[in-house]
């Protein structure tokens, strides 16, 4: 006789192995059918030649902001910037490590903060191949 866990275990392994491949599926034919409309604007002369102003404007707008942070010493804001996003990383793993204790010790999804009830989410992704 099979051991249900086990058999449940394999059931959950294959949907999750036939959604990854249907997934994989659906981004090929979305980067198939993107490459086509890709393929279009550039065999429109007048869209390259206003794609090419555009870059051109672009690269200009990027030089006056590099000359308008030099000026004005912003650089010592930019590495504050930083710093912050750096610091904000850090707490929303912090967060999510502590979420995650608390649903798995609690057994509960949802948590009240300053008064108002949160869902906690969890999520998953497939990285890449080990």
């Amino acid at each position: 006789m099979n051991n249900p866990v086990v058999v449940e275990i394999n059931i959950h392994e294959d949907q999750v192995k036939a959604f990854y491949t249907n997934q994989e599926l659906l981004k090929k034919q979305i980067k198939e059918q993107s490459q086509t409309i890709k393929d279009s604007f550039k065999n429109d002369d007048i869209y390259c030649e206003i794609t090419e102003e555009i870059q051109e404007l672009q690269k200009k707008r990027n030089e006056i902001k590099a000359r308008i942070i030099e000026s004005l010493s912003l650089s010592s804001v930019q590495d504050k910037i930083s710093d912050l996003r750096s610091d904000l990383k850090d707490v929303q793993g912090g967060l999510f490590d502590h979420l995650d204790a608390y649903v798995r010790t609690s057994n509960n999804s949802t948590i009240e903060i300053n008064g108002v009830s949160k869902v906690i989410v969890k999520s998953y992704s497939i990285g890449g191949s080990i």
